[in-house]
């Protein structure tokens, strides 16, 4: 991988690319921005360039020194990448062991010691409390490097002490040019998944044509949820394995994805909004007739409907098929 490959986000290779060539490094930095826009492969591409032994600043785009090497196979002792996977939140006894105990100690083989910190926004109070204190008197050698997919959940203090740098989605045009490269999805289907991608690179990557027919049954199903019908929300809960599936938590966010489309849909719809506004494009009938027999201020408490019964679900750990039932009552009423 090299920086001219990853798309989108020009601005920002720019930047990164001039600091490492005219020495204007931080020691800090927040990658900011949707998850799957190549904020980590700009981070790594970014600890390549900063310790290239060819030429830090302009290095080729296919160099094979030994620390560009190392670092994309993710093995050099200079660059290490924590993502905690599997963990809620990132813990103060997490950055002592892997910040504090060893920011301090020289680069190995390179120039940098470079740490980069994947969803750092799951850092708990008292682990930022704790990273600040790094924050405060880096050594020189050291660049870190956080991760996030929200600044809002970035302690102000932290933020003041980084050089800030926001990922924006990539665009349609490149994102239907990658698929179309791809060869999986066909005309019919291609230009939903775009929308689906939401710029994301990432989930343009994972999706398949199985996603899709998911998505179209799911919503489909929504059309046919009724409040005074317990049987119609028991048919779609089963239909979506949330429980076969628990020890899966990207498809119980994959699922929420849908119902939140779904409902944006179909304010989209109810007032009057362009047909290539939505995320369903190819549902349209389908979503107009289910609208029709909805009020406009009904439809819009919704999305904090589903806000709370994510947040219950995810956050306060509420019971799954309790909470979804309700959200079901809510959001078919």
């Amino acid at each position: 991988m090299a920086f001219k490959e990853i798309l989108g986000n020009e601005n920002i290779k720019e930047t990164l690319i001039n600091s490492v060539g005219e020495g204007r490094l931080s020691h800090s930095y927040i990658f900011s921005g949707p998850s799957g826009v190549g904020k980590k492969l700009f981070a790594i591409e970014f600890a390549k360039l900063a310790n290239c032994e060819s030429s830090p600043g302009n290095r080729p785009e296919n160099c094979t020194c030994s620390s560009c090497i190392k670092i994309e196979k993710m093995v050099h002792p200079d660059v290490s990448l924590f993502e905690y996977e599997g963990e809620k939140t990132i813990k103060i006894e997490n950055i002592r062991s892997d910040f504090e105990e060893k920011i301090y100690l020289s680069p190995f083989e390179g120039k940098y010691k470079i740490f980069i910190l994947d969803d750092a926004e799951r850092m708990n109070i008292n682990a930022q409390n704790a990273f600040l204190k790094t924050l405060e008197e880096p050594p020189p050698e050291s660049i870190i490097i956080l991760l996030t997919r929200s600044l809002n959940f970035i302690l102000p203090t932290i933020k003041s002490r980084c050089q800030i740098l926001n990922f924006g989605r990539v665009e349609n045009k490149l994102v239907r040019e990658l698929l179309n490269e791809k060869g999986q999805f066909d005309t019919s289907n291609i230009e939903t998944a775009v929308k689906l991608s939401g710029g994301s690179i990432g989930k343009a990557l994972n999706l398949d044509i199985e996603q899709l027919e998911f998505r179209e049954n799911v919503i489909r199903k929504l059309n046919t949820v009724r409040a005074d019908r317990p049987s119609t929300i028991f048919a779609l809960y089963d239909m979506l394995e949330l429980d076969s599936k628990n020890k899966n938590p990207e498809h119980m966010q994959y699922v929420f994805e849908i119902i939140s489309d779904w409902v944006r849909d179909l304010i989209l719809i109810k007032i009057d909004s362009d047909k290539d506004a939505l995320s369903n494009t190819n549902m349209y009938t389908e979503l107009s007739e289910y609208a029709s027999g909805k009020s406009l201020a009904g439809l819009l408490s919704k999305p904090d409907h589903l806000d709370s019964a994510w947040y219950g679900i995810n956050t306060l750990n509420a019971n799954k098929k309790l909470a979804f039932e309700d959200l079901m009552i809510k959001l078919s009423a």
